[in-house]
Order: C-alpha cells, then structure tokens, then sequence
C-alpha cells in the first residue's frame, strides 16, 4: 500500500486550513450583517447613536464564528472571545463617549461585571469535588468569558432608562435558551450542552424583547403627555 508523503499531507492540511479560514470570515460576514439589519430593525436609533449599528454587526459577527466554533469543537478560542469583546464593548462605549452619555455608559459595564461574577461563581461551584459525581459542570471558562459581552449588548441600548427591564429579560431568555439546549442536548445523546449559541442567542432575544416592550411604553407615554398638555 502506497503511503502518502509528508509534503501532500501538509499540502492538505494547508487547503483544509485555508478552507475553514474562508468558512469562518463568511460566516462572520454574514453575522456582522444580520447583527446590524437587527439592531436597526428592532432599536430606533438617532444622531451618533446610529453608529451602535456598526458595534452590533461585529458582535453579531463574532459570535456567529463562536457559534460554529462550539458546535464543532465544545471549544469557544480566546482569540474570537477576545475579538467579540474588544469590539462589542469598545466600540458601543465610544458611541456613549461621543454622545456625551458618561453615565449612560457605566450601566452596561456594571451589569457585564455582575454577570461575570456570577457566571464564575457557578464555574467554580461547579469544579468542585463534591460537586463532579453529582453533576458535570454545565459551563466552561469560555462561556465564563462570553456572558459579560452579551449581558454588554443586550441591556446596552437601554441604559438610560430601561436597564432593569433589560436584565430581567435577559435572566429570562437565558433560562429559555438553557432549558431549549439542555433538551437538544437529551435528544441527541449529547452529555454536555453548547452553552456559548445559548448565551448568544439570549442575548439577541433579550434585546428583542426589551426592544418590543420598552419602546411601545415609551410611545405611548409621550402620546399621553400630548393629550394631557404636558
């Protein structure tokens, strides 16, 4: 049987490479777009804030490439986490700075950080001895890193007045999103669920919903402020 050479073997790891790279920047692409039309679609924006568009089409490019990254892999790569992150909340915090909305800014950083210190808390809790023969840990420390930046973007619009409403949604479309995983994960016989699509996907959910709820509110008290004289 005729072996084949080293050099043809790197030769096809090399395509194999440069294929998965090409995969992934089209995936992004295609994220970064559908994360921009959805932004614009679901948050009326005005003025520097419209400039949240561009924030959102990397986050929703990143984490495509992150979605497709663990559910091949289980594995969420440093590299993308960090991309997502530098981008979501570096980009959406100079829009704040450039509107002038310092205080503004601080809230969506403040519910990132809490989001993290409790996503470590059960990370930690969960490696425990005690704790192995009982359960497997449901989340790694990739998905650790992850819930900061989409807890970041989903309560980011609505830092000025509805971020509680933002982060209560949140916990509920992370509930959601978890217990939809878990059951995909029983009907395939899988013993670990993807927790990085649902963190995602709550996310982009939580948005929505906050989108659906707050902005109708809203509306309809500057209608009745017009009626009333107000």
């Amino acid at each position: 049987m005729a072996r084949k050479s080293p050099r043809g073997s790197c030769r096809t790891g090399l395509r194999a490479a440069v294929a998965s790279r090409a995969s992934e920047a089209a995936l992004g692409a295609l994220g970064a777009v559908a994360g921009g039309a959805a932004f614009a679609l679901l948050v009326p924006a005005a003025g520097v804030e419209r400039l949240a568009v561009v924030g959102y089409a990397g986050y929703g490019g990143w984490g495509a490439l992150l979605i497709r990254a663990d559910l091949r892999d289980r594995i969420l790569p440093n590299r993308l986490l960090a991309g997502i992150t530098l981008w979501t909340v570096g980009w959406l915090t100079l829009v704040r700075a450039l509107a002038g909305e310092w205080r503004a800014a601080l809230w969506p950083i403040l519910i990132a950080a809490l989001a993290f210190a409790a996503a470590f808390s059960l990370w930690i809790a969960a490696r425990r001895p005690a704790a192995r023969p009982v359960a497997r840990p449901g989340i790694g420390g990739g998905d650790v890193k992850l819930l900061p930046v989409a807890a970041f973007a989903a309560v980011w619009p609505f830092a000025s007045d509805g971020v509680a409403e933002a982060a209560a949604w949140l916990l509920a479309a992370l509930a959601v999103a978890f217990a939809v995983a878990g059951v995909v994960a029983f009907a395939t016989g899988r013993r670990e669920i993807a927790a990085g699509p649902a963190i995602l996907g709550a996310s982009w959910l939580a948005l929505a919903a906050t989108a659906a709820t707050a902005v109708p509110a809203a509306t309809a008290t500057a209608a009745a402020a017009g009626i009333l004289g107000c």
